[in-house]
């Protein structure tokens, strides 16, 4: 994810706390990057009437805008660095995962809110470079058949560098991603689930307005 992504997600993430109004430096020193990067993106969001600017601040004045412009642009695609089909079911694959890893998608929906939703049939989790060899000896690349060639029921996604720093050094309280993210990945996910699981979560993030702070 491209680090417009992981602004979006820092101050998305912000605004669901009941704090959507910030600053580009505060942002830029919590996330370890430039200050031009955050104003980039805050920008942008700004010709979208999705946040306003001030002299040395901004605020997120249209939370589903923004958080629709970020999963309308997310790529979600280029970062799957393995896929594979088990065959074994969801909950194995969730089962036999590796230590230090985030589950997004359906999974992280199911961990982070209980799945009152529906079955699914495939796995999405982010895993760090380090990782991908005890990934590729737990589920091996299967010989797919002709008639679902490109089917794949575990997908494994490359994290942004804040995200891998949180997976390895224990700071997730759960195994998965934050709640925006998965509701962006879910977005860039196809397959009958995605719709329902995205629609739900899409309904949990904009039921209640937070209430105004500052940071």
């Amino acid at each position: 994810m491209d680090m417009r992504g992981v602004v979006y997600r820092h101050v998305l993430e912000a605004y669901l706390s009941g704090v959507p109004t910030g600053s580009a430096n505060a942002v830029a020193r919590e996330l370890g990057i430039s200050p031009n990067t955050v104003n980039i993106a805050i920008r942008t969001l700004a010709e979208l009437g999705a946040a306003s600017i001030y002299s040395r601040s901004f605020e997120i004045t249209n939370f589903r805008k923004a958080l629709m412009y970020w999963a309308a642009t997310r790529k979600l695609h280029r970062d799957i660095v393995y896929s594979t089909f088990v065959g074994k079911g969801t909950k194995y694959i969730e089962d036999n995962m590796p230590g230090e890893v985030a589950f997004t998608a359906f999974t992280g929906y199911s961990l982070t809110y209980g799945n009152d939703v529906s079955d699914y049939g495939e796995v999405y989790v982010y895993a760090a470079e380090g990782m991908m060899a005890d990934m590729a000896r737990r589920f091996p690349k299967a010989i797919l058949s002709r008639a679902k060639p490109d089917y794949a029921d575990l997908v494994v996604l490359r994290p942004d560098a804040i995200l891998e720093r949180e997976m390895l050094h224990g700071k997730l309280l759960i195994p998965a991603v934050k709640p925006t993210q998965i509701c962006v990945d879910l977005w860039n996910v196809s397959g009958w689930a995605a719709p329902r699981f995205f629609d739900t979560l899409y309904g949990r993030l904009t039921a209640t307005p937070p209430d105004t702070a500052k940071i």
